[in-house]
């Protein structure tokens, strides 16, 4: 029960997270658009676009020995990606220029750094044209609130039908008391009195049978004797 609704907790949250981990750049088709590194600057730094399933790194600096400055170490296309590194309080920061911006461009671009051992990065850009703005956040206005809703009525399906489930259980007392008195299901027969509404024929002679009837008679006088 808990496990199923630590579940459904977690699927919310990292929806939730993945709306508003990434910031939104619109851009105009064939324009050159600067995108910039919001994270500490760092010894080594680097720039990863995110299209289409695949991960790719585009540009990487990593600071000099002698003049302590970052200095381009790969770069994927030097025509179409170019580097600005850019001076915040005394520290490097390595900004990403995408030259003539076209469909292909259109995705996540991260900025990382490497510092003692660990990699980290910043908030994603996601880098979309400006005809797709209105379409984008629309649809994220419409599916966040039925994701949000679909979540809960999850949730609370789940804790009715482990209630139902827990209710529906015989008790342990009443199962300890079937097994201790070693109670046997007795076969019950029943048995009806039925009346049959079938009325009986009621047996009558034939009348065609030959029978001869007599009378007896007596004439009695008026006359007395004398």
């Amino acid at each position: 029960m808990c496990r199923s609704v630590y579940l459904l907790v977690l699927v919310f949250s990292i929806y939730r997270i993945g709306l508003s981990s990434s910031s939104a750049v619109t851009v105009i088709a064939g324009e050159n658009i600067t995108l910039h590194c919001n994270i500490s600057p760092s010894i080594e730094m680097f720039w990863y676009r995110h299209i289409d399933q695949e991960l790719t790194m585009i540009l990487s600096a990593t600071e000099g020995i002698l003049d302590k400055d970052l200095a381009a170490n790969y770069n994927q296309d030097p025509d179409h990606f170019q580097m600005l590194f850019q001076n915040h309080s005394g520290h490097i920061s390595l900004s990403l220029i995408i030259v003539d911006v076209r469909q292909s461009d259109i995705g996540l671009y991260y900025c990382g750094a490497r510092r003692e051992g660990t990699v980290a990065f910043a908030r994603a850009v996601h880098l979309q044209f400006t005809d797709a703005v209105k379409y984008t956040s629309g649809s994220v206005q419409c599916w966040t609130p039925l994701i949000a809703v679909c979540c809960s009525f999850a949730l609370m399906l789940t804790l009715c039908l482990s209630v139902i489930y827990k209710r529906g259980l015989p008790s342990s007392s009443c199962t300890k008391c079937v097994k201790d008195k070693d109670m046997k299901e007795a076969d019950l027969h029943y048995a009806s009195l039925r009346h049959s509404a079938t009325p009986q024929t009621r047996n009558v002679s034939p009348a065609n049978l030959n029978v001869i009837y007599d009378t007896v008679a007596k004439k009695v006088t008026n006359n007395p004797r004398v």
